[in-house]
């Protein structure tokens, strides 16, 4: 690593739990330098660095098929949108859809 690229232990705390390297990781944690040897600084650095880890593992998950169990069946319900569609339809045919326009568009002053 060149200068100024982060502490070098905390950087390969962050890539052993990346890789999922725990004796790796925990003998890192045994060398991190914390003021006053303070226990909750040194959990709280391998927290950080696990969920690290976490987060670049998570960006890595692939989808696949894998297949069904059992028999599957059709959809019983009808589609949604389209009996949206087939009773807007049936109020257009009869004359409700334009009198609830007319009945919406009374009440709407314009300049």
């Amino acid at each position: 690593m060149s200068q100024g690229d982060g502490d070098p232990v905390l950087m390969g705390l962050i890539r052993a739990s990346y890789q999922r390297d725990s004796a790796a990781r925990e003998q890192l944690a045994g060398q991190i330098a914390c003021p006053d040897k303070g226990a909750p600084w040194k959990r709280l650095i391998v927290s950080i660095s696990l969920v690290l880890g976490l987060i670049l593992d998570a960006t890595s998950v692939r989808a696949m098929e894998l297949g069904s169990l059992g028999p599957t069946y059709e959809i019983g319900e009808p589609h949604l949108l389209q009996m949206i569609e087939q009773r807007l339809r049936e109020k257009e045919r009869n004359g409700e859809l334009k009198h609830l326009e007319n009945k919406l568009w009374s009440g709407v002053s314009r300049p």
